[in-house]
């Protein structure tokens, strides 16, 4: 990276991307020559259910074909009836290569109220985690090209500088902001898909953290069951976002069932789930009336 964009004497500055076009066609053109077919579409589909491959097409039955196969960007719009929606999405503002060095969760709590009633709180956690050790690797690499240095606005670039991120929660159409600890605004795109916007920093060695909790557009009725689902979309291109999901429910309501089983019921009713995101998400629990 260093030597492609930041060496003028490269022509980096001119070309920043020189070495995606130069790498690209190589990769396929081994891929296509060695590899076994049978396991590069394992791969592919593989790769595109975590997001890391897309595609697009002009063609409509193609595009159709690449939708099915999850290789696309489309936001999901659902497919049952008052279904609840999140998909985070980090934009980098600063320029740098700090993405790499952030693990983050999110929380996201749904209160089921006795009159139906449902209210998301999400909570994002982003922790930097360049370090001194991670300084030291970086100065070995870069010496095994001949330098002997690595300026400090370098080594801000390679992942040392603050975290500065646009996020974009994406939630039901019609959900109305409750309350927040950032300034947030309100959002819409033509599908039909509204999402608030807020803005991120995270220092390197720190923590930030975001909290947002509203209410969804529709109601349930639990009388004498109602169903609650929810669909997390991943980020294209994340790399395992860690996620909780709980369901707070009223005193009034108890659990039948919930899919997937791998989530937990406490004494108090509370639903549990601990996972990631390498792919999208769907829960779906059943509730009644006590």
């Amino acid at each position: 990276y260093i030597v492609e964009s930041k060496l003028e004497s490269f022509g980096g500055s001119a070309d920043p991307k020189r070495i995606l076009k130069t790498f690209a066609p190589l990769v396929q053109k081994e891929l296509f020559k060695k590899g076994d077919v049978v396991q590069l579409v394992a791969l592919f589909k593989d790769l595109a259910a975590q997001k890391h491959i897309m595609a697009y097409s002009e063609i409509p039955a193609v595009q159709r074909l690449y939708t099915m196969a999850n290789a696309t960007s489309e936001l999901s719009l659902g497919t049952l009836k008052n279904e609840d929606y999140l998909q985070v999405v980090s934009i980098n503002l600063g320029g740098n290569k700090s993405d790499h060095y952030i693990e983050e969760t999110i929380v996201h709590d749904t209160y089921l109220m006795s009159d139906g009633t449902l209210e998301d709180e999400v909570t994002i956690e982003k922790r930097h985690t360049w370090n001194d050790e991670e300084l030291t690797r970086w100065f070995n690499i870069v010496r095994s090209f001949g330098f002997e240095e690595i300026p400090s606005d370098i080594a801000d670039v390679l992942g040392r500088g603050t975290n500065k991120v646009f996020v974009r929660l994406y939630v039901p159409e019609g959900a109305q902001l409750i309350r927040s600890n950032r300034e947030v605004s309100l959002k819409n795109l033509n599908e039909g898909k509204p999402y608030f916007l807020t803005t991120m920093e995270t220092p390197a060695g720190e923590k930030s953290k975001l909290i947002l909790r509203y209410k969804l557009p529709f109601s349930a009725d639990f009388d004498p069951a109602g169903v609650y689902s929810l669909t997390v979309q991943k980020q294209m291109g994340g790399d395992g976002t860690r996620l909780l999901k709980r369901i707070f429910p009223h005193s009034a309501l108890t659990p039948i069932r919930h899919a997937p089983g791998s989530g937990s019921v406490d004494k108090d009713g509370i639903l549990s789930y601990q996972t990631d995101l390498k792919t999208d998400r769907r829960f779906a629990s059943l509730w009644q009336s006590k």
